[in-house]
């Protein structure tokens, strides 16, 4: 048994040393050879899972190709799923690679140096939008933890013209108004408040004047709310008759007193109202077209030569 296990290790060896010697001869046959003697080889297109060739000459002395016949290799059909091989820790690298789908060789190879993070589970821990946050992550090759901070970023009001506001307590002419807002993104609540607008007056009521036996008032000035400002549509006493010289007839407004009648005088001129008045008119024409009672009893002036 050990004899005939030393003489195949015999032949082995033998077969070796044939391969080797003829393999360096073959190489220093050809460096010396001139490629005189040689062929066109035509170019071979690499398609489906087999490689080829571009064009390049075939040296028939030394049986090797010069100038061309560089390897184009297979396209194959990656399947998209990637095989990792031994992993310790991603950062040191790795190789993965993608079989093909026809023949099952490798179609793709790529050493990574990088973790391969599950976006898909992450878990972001920022309370409000506007301080810094931390997103943690799991490789999804090693599994390590990988925590990395996320970005403050502005808070969200929402997409109406008043940009999120929310009217709690409706300013108006005596009254602040305040109104609060709720970031989309985070429990963040904003208030504001706003200045009364205060009182807005505008003439309502022109007023008049008093006269001497009516009462007047003053201009009243309102506001939308229906305040009115102070001093408005109050009331003005009547001034009263004046008489200077003690006639009766007041010299405001150029009439004889109807309510002061002298005493014991019941003459029509005394009665300015009613029809007592149209008499009175055509009596005071005949009294003026012939000069009579130009004095009234009482001592009134009639009217005035």
């Amino acid at each position: 048994m050990k004899k005939n296990f030393k003489r195949t290790m015999s032949v082995i060896l033998a077969v070796i040393m044939t391969f080797m010697t003829l393999s360096t001869a073959t190489v220093a046959f050809a460096a010396d050879c001139e490629h005189k003697n040689f062929i066109n080889v035509e170019e071979k297109a690499a398609s489906g899972c087999e490689d080829g060739y571009t064009a390049g000459k075939l040296c028939l002395d030394c049986a090797t190709y010069f100038e061309g016949h560089e390897l184009q290799e297979a396209p194959h059909s990656p399947s998209g799923i990637w095989i990792h091989g031994v992993v310790k820790d991603c950062d040191e690298g790795y190789v993965r690679t993608q079989v093909c789908t026809a023949c099952g060789e490798t179609a793709v190879e790529e050493t990574v140096t990088k973790h391969d993070l599950d976006t898909e589970n992450v878990i972001v821990d920022q309370q409000k939008c506007d301080v810094i946050g931390v997103a943690h992550y799991k490789c999804k090759v090693c599994g390590e933890e990988i925590d990395e901070e996320v970005p403050a970023k502005l808070h969200s009001w929402g997409e109406d013209a008043e940009e999120g506001w929310v009217t709690i307590k409706e300013k108006d002419c005596t009254h602040n108004g305040e109104y609060r807002r709720t970031c989309k993104n985070c429990p963040y609540v904003e208030e504001k408040t706003v200045e009364a607008t205060g009182h807005n007056y505008v003439v309502t009521d022109k007023g008049k004047l008093p006269t001497c036996t009516e009462n007047g008032k003053t201009a009243t000035e309102s506001c939308v709310c229906g305040d009115k400002k102070d001093g408005s549509g109050e009331v003005i006493e009547a001034s009263g008759h004046f008489d200077a010289d003690g006639d009766n007839y007041c010299e405001v407004c150029n009439q004889y007193f109807t309510s002061d009648l002298p005493d014991g005088c019941y003459c029509i001129c005394h009665h300015k109202d009613g029809i007592l008045s149209y008499v009175w008119q055509i009596v005071l024409f005949i009294f003026q077209l012939f000069n009579i009672e130009e004095t009234c009893i009482c001592g009134l002036p009639h009217y005035e030569s």
